[in-house]
């Protein structure tokens, strides 16, 4: 199956909430910084998930791009590392990143369930008025992307473009 666009790395959700403060203490005001898993906030999957529902994530990474692309009549696939977890496998971020990529048309039969990590998660502190708040980033299962997993997938579909984030 020939691919036009094979997009790997960097699943992740996007969260956006006035009362993610906490992204400003970890970044400062306006700032943007890749932050150690162990400083995530330790916030429940089933919040997560409710977050999510309640329409404050949207799929970053590939996220912004695959679905434009796949848009235009490409055929796009994504190779990303998401968490394992409750939700058909994945963890809240994942799932929703997954469902999100196969909405829009996207392969995701390359996606590499990670047994420890979760899925890549940011956290962005939405203010109001002319402030900018913090966004955090927290890489997670993208910073044990192993490019040997996914050797095969770009053996397997045969990408015009690899496009790796």
């Amino acid at each position: 199956m020939a691919i036009d666009v094979l997009v790997l790395n960097t699943g992740v959700a996007d969260l956006r909430r006035p009362d993610f403060e906490f992204a400003d203490e970890l970044v400062g005001k306006g700032g943007l910084a890749k932050c150690k898993t162990e400083d995530m906030p330790n916030y429940s999957q089933e919040q997560l998930r409710e977050w999510i529902e309640q329409g404050f994530a949207t799929a970053g990474g590939p996220g912004n791009t695959a679905p434009l692309m796949a848009r235009t009549g490409l055929k796009v696939a994504v190779g990303v590392n998401l968490g394992r977890g409750d939700y058909d496998g994945l963890d809240a971020q994942g799932r929703f990143f997954y469902d999100v990529m196969t909405e829009n048309g996207i392969d995701m039969s390359q996606t590499h369930i990670h047994p420890d990590l979760p899925t890549g998660t940011t956290f962005i502190h939405s203010t109001t008025g002319e402030d900018r708040g913090g966004i955090a980033y927290f890489p997670s299962a993208n910073d044990d992307f192993d490019f040997e997993i996914f050797k095969g997938a770009v053996e397997r579909l045969k990408p015009r473009i690899v496009y790796y984030m």
